[in-house]
């Protein structure tokens, strides 16, 4: 064959060799999407949802703008930007700040400037991350309301803190926050707004008096204190 005639051939060998990779890799599992993970944030019940149809996928064909639209659509997100690594489709979210409010009808996501509902399974999974109140009905929450941006402006963090309780039924009628402490076997009602700082030294004063009496932890009935501005009150019981 003249040298002419392989020059002519070649391009179309090589066109050939080019479409067939290019038609295998629409078949191909390269990239395969078999489960989905969230990088920074629980992954959440309506997250997977978001996401689920890309399960089963590839990496390239996922219709990345429609689930991060889905996903931005969550009132604890924003910015959600996908990735990918060994058969997961990874999502990347910055938190929006916030608090939980779980009840017996329902559960809501709020943070002073909007409230949406959420399923209760997603409240499971973000009290891992962001403060709960816990209350009998979501129609409480207009009373409640109020004590959101407290909440989210003072972040309490220590372990031992793992549910509020929120109660309208105080003897004079007025609305109680409680910090329930069930390692230390005890409660906190917050009768006025304290600070973070303040409440934390309240933990410590209960911690030292378990440290002193260890079997009231788990023999005495729970010890309920009332948190003042001016002083610290254990009732009896």
């Amino acid at each position: 064959m003249k040298r002419s005639e392989r020059a002519m051939i070649l391009p179309g060998v090589m066109l050939l060799v080019v479409a067939f990779m290019l038609i295998a890799l629409r078949y191909l599992p390269v990239m395969s999407v078999e489960r989905i993970v969230s990088q920074n944030f629980p992954l959440t019940p309506a997250m997977r949802r978001a996401a689920s149809e890309a399960i089963g996928g590839t990496y390239p064909r996922v219709e990345r703008r429609r689930i991060l639209s889905s996903l931005d659509a969550l009132p604890y997100l924003s910015n959600a930007s996908l990735s990918y690594a060994k058969g997961a489709l990874v999502i990347s979210s910055e938190p929006v700040s916030g608090i939980v409010i779980l009840a017996r009808d329902g559960a809501l996501f709020a943070n002073g400037e909007m409230t949406e509902a959420i399923g209760m399974e997603d409240a499971g999974a973000l009290a891992e991350v962001y403060p709960v109140i816990g209350t009998e009905s979501i129609a409480d929450f207009p009373l409640l309301s109020a004590y959101i941006p407290y909440l989210i402006s003072n972040p309490f963090q220590p372990s031992l803190i793992t549910w509020f309780d929120f109660s309208n039924n105080s003897d004079d009628g007025s609305a109680e926050l409680i910090a329930a402490l069930p390692e230390l076997n005890a409660s906190v009602i917050l009768k006025n707004p304290a600070s973070a700082a303040r409440l934390n030294d309240t933990i410590g004063i209960i911690e030292e008096s378990c440290r002193v009496n260890p079997g009231r932890t788990i023999f005495a009935p729970s010890q309920v204190y009332e948190l003042y501005n001016d002083r610290l009150v254990r009732l009896k019981g």
